[in-house]
């Protein structure tokens, strides 16, 4: 009985994988854009109350920060463009004040209860 050859197989070329702004788009992004610190000042004013803050780039939640009692909190690289999101509960009034340019400004202050609110950073 004969035996059949078999078939080669062609080998296919390697592809290289090369970085595109897609693959990395909140550095591409920050190119010759100013970096700002910012402060966001939460007071209860009851001393009751949690407070959660999210830094958004382009769509894309950066850092998320997470305070129980009046406080700061302190994001280092805040650019214009970027979006601050804040949801909360409380059981009296809360004041919130950013210390960078914001629409809409601040300071702001919300009744008791639970609410979600954001800014945009001038």
């Amino acid at each position: 009985m004969a035996r059949k050859k078999s078939k080669k197989t062609q080998s296919r070329p390697v592809e290289k994988t090369v970085k595109t702004s897609a693959q990395k788009p909140l550095e591409m992004a920050s190119a010759n854009v100013d970096v700002n610190p910012a402060d966001i000042t939460i007071t209860f004013t009851s001393r009751l109350g949690q407070a959660t803050v999210s830094l958004f780039r382009m769509g894309i939640r950066v850092v998320t920060q997470t305070i129980k009692q009046s406080g700061d909190i302190h994001f280092p690289d805040v650019r214009s463009g970027d979006s601050l999101a804040v949801n909360c509960v409380c059981t009296g009034k809360v004041t919130i004040t950013i210390n960078a340019s914001t629409d809409p400004p601040t300071p702001t202050t919300f009744s008791s209860g639970a609410f979600n609110t954001g800014y945009d950073v001038l």
